[in-house]
């Protein structure tokens, strides 16, 4: 790029462990309209006052005041106890020509706040790399499409200039190309997303070899959007289906590999490049809005190909403001116990920070506290060996996501958690309802991803998500619903007219007059989802997700030696 440097360029000219303060200025600005077309860039993260927020975030905690030297010498002993970061400030350089969401300040604000709380000084630092040929070719993606994102860094780029509607600002913008209606590049993009894939390997690898316990690789771009082929919604290779790619090469002796994605986007790469793969289990809580939320995919019917049923699992949610508890319902009571009978050799953990309260796009309402539970629920599922790899993907509220993740690498350290707030605390007579209303709602739907997992998972048959009251009275509606489409559809067969014979062919008035009253052709029975909704009393229902949210997670009554081999956005 020619022309005056950019800030995140000048910083990236000093390697050293430090982030610079910030990768924008921290006067407020008006963002600039988006690209025509650039349906999730539209929403805005606000970048003003960054360090003032800083200023008001700082967190006490044991153990360090985040001087230390990430990399500072420690005891062999230490470091297989401890928790590892990735992070590289040449991550920075992937930026837009103007203020998008998916922006540098996402990762650097992030380091600032893990310094000032202490946590970035009671880890070690796992250096990123640039990933080499045979870790994104593959199953992961296409040699076309390696050439492709390589390519893009030969480009033509005007020279960095401020933002059209920011004169006088002292941001500098370098010039970019978009692939398609939301994912840009500019000259510096192909390199940063072979640093996180390279960064996120080594960090697997640093795990499996003992010398850290788990990690959090703080890289971006981010990547579960991207497919085999493709780039997608701000993704350009898919980090965590390349690491799990170049450990399988490398590492036969691991056997079974489990992606947790909890970003409020389904990860319909990460679904595509693993859907025929039995020793890939990929699950996702994600919005789905009844098929309408970008990307459009992610049913809970989608359970993985035919030679790996069951090595999908959805869990999609039709409604918005679904926070703490609804998460950590079916954290524990759906992804845990699959999980343990699954028993995988390392767990990866898409961590998408946009079902955070307060993101521009996600409409969530999950809190920094909940993000900390959350990863604690998924520890505690593989305690046989304890290898959890999380990688960040989404988030585009940069105070929510710094301190989603400052949450996530807390429970990864073993820290105590903070309890969580009782969501009913504060509501009246009528906004409890609503809410309870659609708790019953949520449940339900959770039912129904609990029936489609019990014809692959064992554990999935103890599993039962509705109270058993509720439960009980949505059987008796099924099956009056179901009595009644058979009497209908009976009643008309019965009105229908005798077709008359053909000439010449034998009479069969008796029989086709018979026919109907004597053997209808019954309706089959309605689903459960569409059984009326019934109001559920608001002390049962806060009972019951309570104790759902809450109580431990189920144990198989059968262990189980090997994974389900089927007979399978």
């Amino acid at each position: 790029m020619s022309g005056t440097p950019s800030k995140p360029a000048a910083a990236a000219a000093n390697l050293s462990l430090s982030p610079p303060a910030h990768g924008y200025s921290t006067r407020s600005r008006s963002p600039s309209p988006a690209p025509p077309g650039s349906g999730r860039s539209r929403s805005r993260s606000p970048t003003a006052t960054l360090t003032r927020s800083m200023a008001r975030m700082q967190v006490a905690s044991p153990g360090g005041n985040g001087s230390a030297a990430p990399g500072s010498p420690r005891s062999r002993a230490a470091r297989s106890s401890t928790t590892a970061l990735v992070y590289d400030e040449r991550c920075l350089l992937h930026q837009a020509n103007y203020a998008h969401v998916e922006q540098p300040a996402r990762a650097s604000t992030t380091m600032q706040l893990l310094k000032s709380s202490g946590v970035y000084g009671r880890c070690v630092h796992v250096p990123s790399r640039p990933a080499r040929d045979d870790e994104l070719i593959g199953q992961a993606h296409t040699a076309e499409h390696v050439a492709k994102i390589d390519g893009t860094a030969q480009l033509d780029y005007k020279p960095a200039e401020p933002d059209s509607e920011t004169e006088g600002d002292d941001t500098l913008y370098p010039d970019c190309k978009f692939l398609d209606n939301d994912t840009y590049v500019n000259q510096h993009s192909a390199a940063a997303a072979r640093l996180a894939i390279g960064g996120l390997v080594d960090l697997c690898e640093a795990v499996l070899a003992g010398r850290v316990r788990n990690g959090f690789a703080v890289i971006r771009p981010p990547g579960h959007h991207a497919d085999t082929v493709r780039a997608s919604g701000f993704c350009l290779y898919n980090n965590v289906a390349c690491a799990v790619q170049a450990l399988k090469a490398k590492h036969p002796e691991l056997k079974r590999f489990m992606i947790v994605d909890f970003d409020v986007h389904h990860g319909d790469g990460t679904q595509s490049i693993f859907y025929d793969d039995p020793d890939v289990l990929y699950t996702s809580i994600h919005r789905y809005q009844h098929g309408t939320f970008y990307p459009k995919t992610g049913a809970h019917t989608d359970c993985g190909g035919a030679n790996a049923l069951g090595s999908t699992v959805n869990v999609p949610l039709n409604y918005t403001r679904m926070g703490d508890h609804e998460y950590l319902t079916i954290t524990k009571q759906i992804l845990a116990p699959i999980a343990r009978e699954f028993q995988p050799d390392m767990l990866l953990i898409s961590a998408g920070f946009d079902c955070a309260q307060g993101d521009p796009l996600g409409g969530m309402e999950v809190s920094s506290d909940g993000f900390g539970h959350i990863t604690r629920a998924l520890m505690q599922a593989v305690p046989q060996h304890g290898r959890v790899v999380m990688a960040l993907e989404g988030g585009y509220n940069v105070r929510a996501v710094s301190e989603g993740v400052v949450s996530c690498v807390r429970a990864l350290l073993g820290d105590d958690l903070q309890p969580l707030e009782d969501p009913f605390a504060f509501l009246g007579k009528r906004e409890i309802a609503k809410l309870q209303q659609k708790r019953e709602l949520f449940l339900r739907d959770m039912d129904q991803v609990v029936r489609e997992q019990r014809k692959y998972w064992k554990c999935m048959k103890q599993v039962s998500m509705l109270p058993p009251e509720v439960a009980a009275r949505l059987e008796q509606e099924a099956a009056v619903a179901a009595a009644a489409a058979a009497a209908a559809a009976a009643t008309t067969a019965a009105k229908v007219p005798a077709a008359a014979p053909s000439a010449g062919a034998p009479s069969q008035d008796a029989t086709v007059a018979a026919a109907p009253a004597s053997a209808p052709i019954a309706a089959a029975p309605a689903p459960l989802a569409q059984a009326p909704v019934a109001s559920l009393s608001v002390a049962s229902a806060a009972e019951a997700l309570a104790s759902l949210a809450m109580a431990p997670t189920p144990q198989r009554n059968a262990t189980v030696a090997s994974p389900p081999k089927p007979t399978g956005v």
